[in-house]
């Protein structure tokens, strides 16, 4: 089963990348392109004004506001540039000749305006959106073969794994490059990682973006060590041969009382009117109020219980929760900040060795190991174990033919979905901002809460490729669109072939706020075909029609650049192509 988990890709935090069992060279084992679909005619008149009052009083600005805007954000897309990494002209001779060979790209990475492209035989291209240019291979030595990539933020550097002819691809090498040095086409100006680690088959390296850490793992010492992604320093190392699997995870809430007094300080910023609605039951932010004359968002994480209030307030109903009102005429514009010793610190989990009739697992601290938890999970006798899998303080476990079980490890509360509900999916992402997680099942994929109850079903998102993965699927940071490569409608089947069609889905509704086909963008060819546009399009729109047909071909990769608002595509022809305003 396929593993995806965290916040991004754009939602996924941890990328594992494991050792090859055997050597092997390969690598990882202009029109209107974008149609509106399922859009409300209210919400698309909706003037500016009414959705940037709705940013200002939203609990969530910053996510509402996207969440309106996104069909236009990507309803004009069209294609407008692509890259190909194998100029002859351009290309390194004294790289190994399989490198050199066309393949399909599984991987795609952007990051500070520049696009990375890997290939199927390990090849790794690094383009310019400035310049429309390929820069460099990252390829550092002839027989170097990168099987994967992360963009490290916290110190703007990319990290490739590669493996080596010379050892006979069977080690993995991690090497961390700064985009600077990529930028002026020096890529050998980076330096290796964890040269201490054997990382040989079943040994891996998985990066996790959320909590800022490395998990290696050593199979030939059966030493699992944890590293700092900021600084490469190591921290601690867990050695022990009973561990079967380690899965990292984002604690919430799992140790600690929302309702307790947290020692909470109160911060003045500046004198501006301000309205802040708290829960009196969870003791947590209901609504917060962006102060548009300091673009301050107003956020609390907790209200002590014993906070004593010297303004007017008055007591209110938001929904079935009461509520209280705080007015700001002397509790003028404020922040209410969590102490350090609050953030959210990640867990591990620790699976061990199961036994007949039950399998013991440890949940630590990732920041120093500390043990928070040892228990153990009752299974059923002679019965595959399809998946463990930790969200907070729920754990996720479904054997083969049986009931899916949500286990909560505060208080060893259990209950059961039916397997005929929740049948095993082949791969899961978290959505940590949403206390959510999605399944990918048969081309599809749904949404799921920790009770068990399905939330989301996906209209006209059936997927392309059955065995889903993180590289031809993006979740956005906000966690509320997913950007996914999918079968074309049928009605279209006529025209598009083999082509298929990018969706834009949103998580929570399930609704497909927009697409990338070839129907409308030979529409638009034609449109400005008949206008005299002197657009490309209208000056060659058999030529656009057979491009864009052609990009949707057998895509293989895919990334959503947010900061740039630009969609990457790479087919198995290894071309990459660029979707953008």
């Amino acid at each position: 089963m396929v593993r995806m988990e965290g916040r991004r890709r754009g939602g996924c935090s941890g990328r594992r990348i494991v050792a090859s069992k055997r050597g092997s060279g390969n690598g990882n084992g202009s029109g209107n392109g974008i149609s509106s679909n399922t859009i409300n005619s209210n919400t698309n008149s909706i003037s500016v004004i009414k959705k940037l009052q709705t940013r200002e009083i939203c609990s969530k600005p910053h996510r509402a506001f996207a969440s309106a805007t996104s069909p236009h954000r990507f309803r004009t897309m069209r294609l407008t540039h692509y890259y190909d990494s194998h100029d002859p002209s351009k290309s390194r001779s004294s790289l190994l000749p399989f490198l050199l060979k066309r393949t399909k790209v599984v991987e795609i990475v952007a990051a500070k305006n520049l696009i990375f492209a890997l290939y199927h035989s390990g090849l790794c291209a690094a383009f310019s959106r400035e310049t429309d240019e390929r820069i460099c291979f990252l390829n550092v030595c002839p027989d170097e073969v990168i099987r994967s990539l992360f963009f490290n933020k916290n110190n703007d550097s990319l990290i490739t794994v590669s493996v080596y002819a010379s050892e006979n691809f069977s080690s993995l090498k991690c090497r961390s490059t700064k985009i600077e040095y990529i930028r002026r086409g020096t890529p050998d100006a980076g330096f290796p990682l964890f040269q201490s680690e054997s990382l040989k088959w079943p040994g891996f390296v998985e990066f996790d973006d959320v909590n800022g850490k490395v998990l290696t793992y050593s199979a030939q010492d059966s030493i699992y060590k944890v590293f700092d992604l900021k600084n490469y320093t190591m921290l601690y190392s867990i050695a022990d041969k009973h561990v079967q699997e380690i899965k990292i995870r984002e604690l919430e809430a799992l140790f600690h009382n929302r309702r307790a007094d947290k020692r909470i300080k109160l911060f003045e910023a500046a004198e501006s009117a301000s309205t802040i609605t708290f829960s009196l039951i969870t003791h947590t932010l209901v609504m917060g109020v962006f102060d548009v004359t300091l673009a301050i968002l107003l956020i609390c994480y907790y209200v002590p219980s014993n906070l004593k209030l010297t303004q007017p307030t008055r007591l209110i109903s938001h929904g079935s929760e009461p509520v209280l009102m705080i007015s700001s005429l002397s509790f003028q514009n404020f922040l209410i900040k969590r102490p350090n010793s609050l953030q959210n610190p990640g867990i591990m989990l620790l699976i061990f060795n199961r036994t007949s009739g039950h399998i013991p697992l440890k949940i630590i601290s990732i920041e120093d190991g500390t043990v928070l938890k040892v228990f153990n999970h009752l299974l059923h006798r002679n019965k595959k174990v399809d998946f463990i899998e930790q969200f907070n303080e729920k754990l996720l476990v479904k054997q083969e033919n049986e009931n899916l079980q949500i286990l909560d490890v505060r208080n060893a509360e259990l209950m059961e979905v039916s397997r005929t509900e929740f049948m095993t999916p082949s791969a899961f992402i978290f959505l940590y901002e949403n206390q959510l997680f999605l399944t990918f099942r048969n081309r599809t994929v749904s949404v799921w809460n920790f009770r068990g109850e399905l939330v989301t079903s996906f209209e006209d998102h059936q997927l392309w490729h059955p065995d889903c993965n993180t590289n031809n699927i993006y979740i956005t940071s906000d966690q509320d669109l997913i950007i996914s490569y999918c079968k074309a409608d049928s009605d279209d089947q006529w025209m598009e072939g083999n082509a298929g069609s990018i969706h834009v889905s949103n998580i929570l509704t399930g609704k497909c706020v927009a697409k990338i086909n070839t129907t409308i963008s030979c529409a638009r060819a034609d449109e400005c075909s008949r206008n005299g546009c002197s657009c490309r399009e209208s000056l060659y729109p058999c030529l656009m029609r057979n491009s864009v047909t052609e990009a949707l071909e057998d895509i293989t990769a895919l990334f959503y650049d947010e900061d740039r608002n630009e969609i990457y595509t790479g087919n198995r022809h290894g071309l990459l192509h660029v979707w953008s305003n």
